[in-house]
């Protein structure tokens, strides 16, 4: 992976200490054009001042922070994710009694910090049977639905070919009746570390979608 740092954002406009530097240079000429009787106290006040503003100056035209690589962000309902739900319907063919279940599969692990050198994130989540019947849950499978960049990320592309997810099948192998859940884990997304730009993966938001079966 070969990384860029973005452009300096987030700095104040360096002209004012710029025009204060100058102020300063001024003071320290008249300062020595009065200096004659009395010159080395005033001068040393007047030195004292303008390596204060020197150093004001360097710490501002310093280079930004780097941004963080990767982030897995919040889901929307329907696709799992920190705080996010996944919910899939069973129904009948008309012909038998209604036998419609209801799950819903909540994320409850945070992946953030995705980046080349970072270990995998494990995810693990829950899932609950919010109908009126039994059913038994073989697996729950995770998948990468959409990677989302971060505004003012250089126009590169992103996608779900950045990250890995390993044991993407997690296993449950029980009835979880009415009201109840389940928990599942086992799976981790991480992210991969290609011989390219990959600029366009900072901050950016990887959505996961969950299924039963």
């Amino acid at each position: 992976m070969t990384c860029e740092p973005l452009a300096n954002t987030g700095l104040a406009p360096l002209w004012p200490l710029g025009v204060a530097l100058a102020l300063v240079l001024v003071g320290v000429l008249v300062l020595l054009a009065r200096s004659r009787r009395r010159g080395r106290r005033r001068l040393s006040a007047a030195m004292v001042l303008l390596a204060v503003a020197a150093a004001m100056l360097g710490t501002a035209s310093g280079p930004a922070s780097p941004a963080l690589a990767v982030t897995v962000g919040q889901c929307t309902p329907g696709i799992g994710g920190p705080g996010g739900i996944g919910s899939e319907d069973q129904g009948n063919d008309g012909d038998t009694p209604d036998r419609t279940v209801t799950l819903a599969i909540v994320q409850t692990s945070t992946n953030a910090g995705l980046a080349p050198d970072a270990p995998a994130s494990a995810l693990a989540g829950i899932v609950s049977n919010d109908g009126a019947h039994s059913v038994y849950v073989t697996r729950i499978t995770v998948s990468i639905s959409a990677v989302t960049a971060a505004d003012g990320s250089p126009l590169a592309a992103c996608d779900a070919s950045d990250y890995e997810l390993a044991n993407s099948e997690m296993a449950v192998n029980r009835t979880i009746d009415p009201g109840e859940g389940a928990a599942f884990g086992g799976a981790s997304i991480g992210f991969i570390n290609k011989p390219v730009n990959q600029d366009a993966c900072k901050n950016a938001t990887v959505w996961l979608r969950y299924l039963s079966s």
